[in-house]
């Protein structure tokens, strides 16, 4: 194991910087570590999370240390390590502890922990200053030195403790933006499962995202168009570009939306049945001055867009055999009975046994009541 050690002259409070990037992108964590190493004069540097209740650990991350000795520290080792046994040392927020301060290098060498972990390493002398705390779980800094070279002085306790909450701030914000980042992933997917379109507009009437159904509808450009960089329809032969309405929906704050403004039925030439959009504003907040701030929600129906229903999610949803489940996927797709048969190529009377075999099942008793229960359930989900 080779030592990092180079004075470069950084100034360590921007580390908090290389933590809030890490914490974003896994691949900055090395250079982040490896910093803080050569600041500190450290052969080995990680974030190291330990349960004083069960006695777990784990690294999160760490540099100086091997996969493998990682590995044999949380499969095996971490509930032996002698600094570890009591959390006193580390009630105090930002606190900062040698190994030293926590036990003496005789008993530490007479240990287990020392003979079949810490040896193999190299590393003898540790600091740890606390990052956070949840309950019985603290995540720490550990920074070691190999065995042979002089202990963390008072000055390094003194240098980890100034900057420990600037790192923690810095951890903390990325895990914020991280989670943020991973909230809005699952509900973009939960929106492209919807069978219905959906698009997030702008103040301009701008598309910032969209679902698949509403981006083909707007590619296809019928009912849909984009107008002077943002949406817009036609109804009753009037153009009307969406922003207009976000606009004049922004200004009536507090007040009723009129069904004029929210609720619009848009004609097609390729179908008798038109779209329906239903445009909801949201609470506009500030966006930084680029315009780009979500300012409404607008939702389309398309009648003429089949929903496919899973005939294998139905059977385990409600616990249906094979051919019940095709018989109840078809019914709530828009066939009446007899098209159902047609489909299936199976006898009308078949199809209304089946029928009455779903109604015990699912505890309905009318065939609208059933197709209501279908439609508003997770089978039609594009998933």
């Amino acid at each position: 194991m080779q030592g990092f050690y180079r004075h470069n002259g950084d100034n360590p409070l921007s580390s908090h910087c290389r933590f809030y990037d890490a914490s974003l992108d896994p691949a900055r964590w090395p250079h982040a570590l490896l910093s803080l190493g050569e600041w500190i004069k450290a052969e080995a540097v990680g974030l190291l999370v330990h349960d004083f209740d069960d006695g777990s650990g784990r690294f999160e991350r760490a540099v100086g240390i091997s996969a493998e000795a990682q590995a044999n520290y949380r499969r095996t080792y971490a509930r032996g390590n002698p600094w570890f046994q009591s959390d006193v040392p580390f009630r105090c927020p930002s606190g900062v502890a040698r190994g030293s301060d926590i036990g003496s290098s005789e008993v530490l060498k007479a240990s287990p922990f020392h003979r079949n972990w810490l040896r193999p390493t190299g590393l003898h002398h540790h600091l740890f200053g606390v990052i956070e705390r949840h309950g019985s779980v603290v995540t720490f800094l550990m920074l070691a030195r190999r065995d042979g070279k002089a202990d963390f002085g008072d000055d390094a306790k003194r240098d980890l403790q100034m900057l420990l909450p600037t790192l923690a701030r810095g951890l903390g914000a990325g895990a914020g933006i991280r989670q943020l980042r991973a909230l809005e992933r699952a509900v973009l997917h939960a929106i492209d499962a919807l069978p219905m379109g959906v698009v997030v507009l702008d103040r301009n009437g701008g598309v910032i995202e969209a679902n698949p159904f509403a981006r083909k509808l707007i590619e296809v450009g019928e009912g849909l168009a984009v107008i002077d960089g943002g949406l817009g329809t036609e109804v009753g032969n009037r153009k009307v570009k969406l922003r207009d309405l976000i606009v004049r929906s922004g200004d009536r704050a507090g007040q009723t939306i009129s069904d004029d403004l929210a609720l619009l039925p848009v004609q097609r030439t390729s179908s008798q049945r038109p779209l329906t959009l239903l445009l909801a504003p949201l609470e506009e907040e500030s966006s930084g001055g680029n315009g780009r701030a979500p300012a409404a929600l607008l939702f389309i129906g398309d009648p003429e867009r089949p929903t496919k229903f899973d005939q294998t999610r139905i059977a385990r949803l409600y616990g249906l055999s094979r051919a019940e489940s095709r018989v109840a996927a078809l019914l709530a797709g828009g066939y009446r009975l007899e098209q159902v048969a047609e489909t299936l190529d199976i006898a009308y009377e078949t199809v209304r046994k089946h029928l009455k075999q779903i109604f015990g099942k699912t505890g309905t008793y009318r065939q609208a009541e059933l197709v209501r229960m279908l439609v508003t359930g997770p089978a039609g989900l594009s998933i």
